[in-house]
């Protein structure tokens, strides 16, 4: 019955993965042993990967493939790390620009 209750809260067809996450991921304290490492990497350039990837499909297919080329954009990581050595009160790392 409990897993059923948790599924009728949670678990909605219409919803993505990403919005799911983010409704249940929400901010919360990191404390003591606990490391949280946050970072966004830009979109990339106009030459990069992304390119080459619609290039090799564009030459293996066969001119019939349909798809939408999505728009580049910024990605957000995240890490989680535990510190054995770390007190309880002790601060987190001082935070670090994005990449670039």
């Amino acid at each position: 019955m409990t897993v059923e209750v948790l599924r009728a809260l949670f678990f909605d067809p219409t919803k993505s993965i990403d919005k799911v996450q983010n409704g249940t991921a929400r901010g919360r304290p990191v404390k003591g042993k606990l490391w949280l490492a946050s970072t966004t990497i830009p979109k990339p350039g106009q030459h990069d990967i992304t390119n080459a990837m619609f290039q090799a499909i564009e030459a293996l297919g066969d001119g019939t493939e349909q798809y939408t080329r999505p728009d580049a954009v910024p990605s957000q990581a995240q890490w989680l790390g535990y510190r054995p050595d770390a007190t309880d009160d002790e601060v987190r790392f001082p935070r670090r620009k994005s990449i670039s």
